[in-house]
C-alpha cells in the first residue's frame, strides 16, 4: 500500500491565491506534481473515491472517509492542511465536485472555490471537517453497530456542526462532546423540533461557561448533568425548525 501523498504548504497558499473556477469545473485538476510529497504512516486507501460516491449522505460519507484512515492522528489531521487540500482536489475530486455540484452547473465563483476545496477552519474544510466530525464523536464504548448513534445526532443539524458547536475549542474535548450528544440522545423530544435554535442555545452556553470554568478537564457525566439542570429552559425554545 502506497503513503498518502499531499500537497507542501506553499503550493497550496499558491492554489487559493490563484484559484481559477473552469479549472474545477473539468473532469480532472491539473496541478504540479512536484509540490507534492509522501505523508509519514498514513496510506492511501483503496476505493476510496468509489465509495465516497455512492454515500447516501454526509454522514455516511463521514464514516468512510474516517475509517480509510485508521492511522490518522489528530496531531496529523489539524497540522497537515495539505492533506485535505490533496485530497479535495486530486484523489477525491470528483466527490467534491459531486458534493459541492455549482462548479458543474457554472454557479460557482473563487470565493464558493475557496469555502470548499481549501482550509476554512476545522470544522469549515469539506473533507477535514467530515473527519474530524466522526473523530470527535464516535462512542468506542458502545458495540459495534452503535457507537456511531451519537454521530448521526451530530449530522442532525448542519449549523450545531460546522457553525456553532463544532467550531468552539470546546469541541476538541471528547468528554464535553460525547456528554452533550448524549444528554441529547437520551432526550429526543429536544431534537425533534425547533433543534436549530435549540441547539444554538447549548453551545453559546457552553461557550460562556467556558469563560469561568476550565471545561476541558471535566468528563462526560458534567455535561450531561449541567444540561438535565437546563433541560425545561431548552425545552421552553421556539424558533425554526
Amino acid at each position: 500500500m502506497a503513503l498518502q501523498k499531499v500537497f507542501k504548504e506553499p503550493y497550496v497558499d499558491w492554489l487559493k491565491e490563484n484559484i481559477s473556477v473552469e479549472n474545477y469545473a473539468v473532469e480532472e485538476f491539473v496541478y504540479d506534481t512536484g509540490k507534492t510529497k509522501y505523508l509519514a504512516n498514513v496510506y492511501q486507501p483503496a476505493g476510496l473515491l468509489e465509495k465516497l460516491m455512492s454515500a447516501e449522505n454526509d454522514f455516511k460519507a463521514a464514516i468512510i472517509l474516517y475509517e480509510a484512515y485508521p492511522n490518522l492522528t489528530p496531531i496529523v489531521a489539524s497540522q497537515q492542511k495539505g492533506l485535505w487540500v490533496y485530497l479535495s482536489h486530486v484523489d477525491l475530486f470528483p466527490y467534491v465536485q459531486k458534493r459541492w455540484s455549482k462548479v458543474q452547473t457554472g454557479d460557482a465563483d473563487a470565493k464558493y472555490i475557496a469555502e470548499h476545496w481549501f482550509y476554512n477552519g476545522t470544522m469549515r474544510t469539506s473533507l477535514m471537517g467530515l473527519w474530524w466530525s466522526v473523530y470527535c464523536s464516535v462512542d468506542e464504548s458502545r458495540d459495534a453497530d452503535h457507537k456511531y448513534d451519537l454521530t448521526e445526532l451530530l449530522f442532525k443539524q448542519e449549523d450545531f456542526r460546522t457553525r456553532t458547536f463544532g467550531t468552539y475549542q470546546l469541541f476538541r474535548c471528547k468528554d464535553a462532546v460525547l456528554g452533550i450528544l448524549e444528554f441529547l440522545y437520551e432526550n429526543p423530544e429536544i431534537t425533534n423540533s425547533f433543534f436549530e435554535s435549540r441547539s444554538r442555545y447549548i453551545s453559546e452556553y457552553f461557550n460562556k461557561l467556558g469563560a469561568v470554568k476550565q471545561l476541558a478537564y471535566l468528563n462526560k457525566q458534567f455535561f450531561k448533568e449541567e444540561l438535565e439542570r437546563q433541560k425545561q429552559t431548552i425545552l421552553n425554545i421556539r424558533g425554526r425548525e
